[in-house]
């Protein structure tokens, strides 16, 4: 390390804290304060950064060029403690290279933007970019040595949520907590009960899930040499997609069955909602779907590592399944990634046009053969330009005065469709918009009905004679109940001895 030049910190006079194994900037900063006595962090900022607040940044400090001219780079260059010092890597992980660089810029030499708004952080709602956590265990071993306590640069990414030297849970800072630390340095051995937010209980499941959570965060953090390793966003969607189609979540046309998938995640991931920094989760259960809705449907814009960290342990076994997923999509066009989403709808729309051009079929004929709506065949029809020959209109001919007719004798509408070639929901439509058409239909159709359960019934009685009338109640083929609520009047009057049979 190079010695201080701009005579700031003269050795003989004052020496640097060494900043301790996995410590934050913030932290080295706070430590720093303590030792120089000063009455506000303010001036231990301006002393640092040449700036008020630059130091009071725990997730993106800014002015860290002049932090490093000031201490003789004895905390490294900006980049590396950018890299090594703050959070900033694993959100790096997801940033496209030319937004890695400009946001390394900010930090560097400060931005009037605040750089989790210039991100788009700030739309996600999850509060801090990455907000303070510790591990108890980790504050009474550092005191207990050291007489101070550290923020440890692995415990503040999003995503880790246990400590990975204990095994247990971090305590989260308040909002009002992780606020005061933005105005005056904190260390966690001196926060109060009140200063962080209540653990809940959790099954060993749930401990196992965010341990692969924890794990997954750090090993994708970035370090200042893999920048040009940062995802590309749209192949990560798009192998999301795909993992998506294997568990039978993607519906025939490439959409996604998007209530099967929170269904399943709520009932493997739920609990976590009662975790601090996975309180988002909760929002599933809403009309917009919360962050599977934001990450699954192809929203543009940079979003919250955590949401895609949680995605992604989700969707698939670990992380080199995943990486391997990955790497196997950069090798391919978005269009080529994106075939296996659409390929039954191609399919689909194929066999529609064969049997549309080559055999000549009916749109509805086409569509039946195939088991698909109507209106969805004609929309990817027109999707796709394949022209189809449109039915001639009903009303007017004498195909309407032969539905009718059978309207009005109450023949099944099932039967009527087949005959006349006409839709079915064609026929609802038509007696919709006729109402005393309608009334008919539906009167001959009770009256159809009445027969044949008066027929069936007859008949049951006639083959069981000594049947008696408990049983044939319970019999749920003798149609008796039916009529007992809709002809009980024929009942009583055609059958007074149905009441009386003899006892078996």
């Amino acid at each position: 390390m190079g010695t201080p030049n701009r005579g700031l910190f003269p050795s003989d006079k004052l020496l640097l804290p060494p900043i301790r194994e996995g410590e934050t900037l913030y932290s080295w900063c706070a430590h720093y304060h303590v030792l120089t006595s000063n009455s506000r962090s303010v001036q231990t900022s301006r002393q640092l950064f040449g700036h008020p607040s630059a130091a009071l940044r725990p997730d993106f400090p800014i002015c860290l060029n002049a932090l490093v001219d000031r201490t003789g780079e004895s905390l490294g260059t900006s980049r590396e403690i950018i890299f090594r010092r703050t959070p900033f890597g694993i959100f790096a992980r997801f940033l496209a290279p030319q937004r890695i660089e400009a946001a390394i810029e900010s930090m560097t030499h400060g931005s009037t933007t605040p750089i989790p708004q210039s991100l788009g952080l700030t739309a996600s709602g999850l509060g801090p970019p990455a907000v303070l956590k510790a591990c108890p265990k980790c504050i009474e071993i550092d005191f207990t040595e050291t007489g101070t306590s550290r923020w440890i640069l692995e415990h503040q990414l999003p995503g880790v949520s246990l400590c990975s030297t204990h095994r247990c849970l971090l305590r989260v800072a308040t909002n009002e907590a992780h606020a005061r630390a933005r105005k005056e340095f904190c260390q966690p051995h001196r926060f109060r009960r009140a200063d962080w937010q209540e653990n809940p209980f959790l099954l060993d499941k749930d401990l196992e899930t965010l341990q692969t959570l924890s794990a997954w965060s750090c090993a994708l953090a970035l370090r200042d040499d893999q920048v040009d390793t940062a995802f590309n966003s749209k192949a990560v969607q798009d192998i999301c997609h795909l993992r998506a189609l294997n568990r039978g979540w993607i519906c025939m046309d490439g959409t996604l069955r998007f209530k099967q998938i929170r269904d399943v995640f709520l009932a493997s991931h739920g609990r976590l909602s009662n975790v601090p920094t996975l309180r988002f989760i909760e929002d599933l259960r809403k009309d917009s779907g919360g962050f599977l809705g934001l990450l699954m449907r192809r929203y543009e814009g940079f979003h919250h590592p955590l949401m895609y960290l949680v995605l992604l342990t989700f969707l698939f076994e670990s992380l080199d399944d995943f990486m391997s997923a990955y790497n196997d999509a950069l090798v391919c066009s978005q269009n080529e990634r994106r075939k296996p989403l659409t390929y039954k709808r191609d399919a689909v729309i194929q066999s529609i046009a064969m049997k549309i051009g080559d055999g000549g079929m009916s749109v509805n004929r086409a569509s039946d053969a195939l088991g698909l709506p109507v209106g969805q065949a004609i929309s990817y029809l027109k999707e796709n330009g394949i022209s189809y020959k449109r039915r001639p209109h009903i009303v007017g001919t004498a195909k309407e005065i032969a539905l009718i007719d059978h309207l009005q004798r109450g023949d099944d509408p099932n039967v009527v469709a087949a005959e006349l070639s006409i839709r079915r929901g064609y026929i609802k439509d038509y007696l919709a918009s006729r109402p005393e058409l309608r009334k008919q239909f539906e009167s001959k159709c009770l009256e159809r009905r009445r027969q044949e359960y008066r027929t069936k019934f007859l008949k049951v009685l006639a083959d069981n004679p000594s049947l008696p009338i408990k049983r044939i109640r319970q019999e749920t083929n003798s149609g008796f109940q039916w009529l007992y609520y809709n002809d009980r009047e024929w009942l009583e009057e055609s059958l007074p001895g149905l009441w009386h049979r003899p006892k078996t």
